[in-house]
């Protein structure tokens, strides 16, 4: 399987408790547009987190977004 890794870039404890909260907001989610979490990696305790993502194949939303044909993609369908 193909995921992708997000983490910090320092180890204080304020990012430690960052990144741990996204991981958490990000695990409420349940929707088919929304990157799903694998797993959240927290040990070695001398070292950051790791959230582990569901991988998107495509370039990132905005990119998609930004190339879309306004003749064939709505209003409505991009803020869906």
């Amino acid at each position: 399987m193909t995921v992708a890794l997000k983490t910090t870039q320092t180890l204080d404890s304020s990012s430690r408790a960052q990144i741990l909260h996204e991981a958490a907001m990000i695990a409420l989610f349940d929707h088919k547009n929304i990157v799903t979490i694998i797993g959240v990696i927290t040990s070695p305790r001398n070292m950051p987190p790791i959230i582990v993502l569901e991988y998107c194949e495509k370039e990132s939303l905005l990119d998609n977004v930004q190339e879309s044909d306004p003749e064939v993609v709505t209003t409505s369908m991009l803020l869906t």
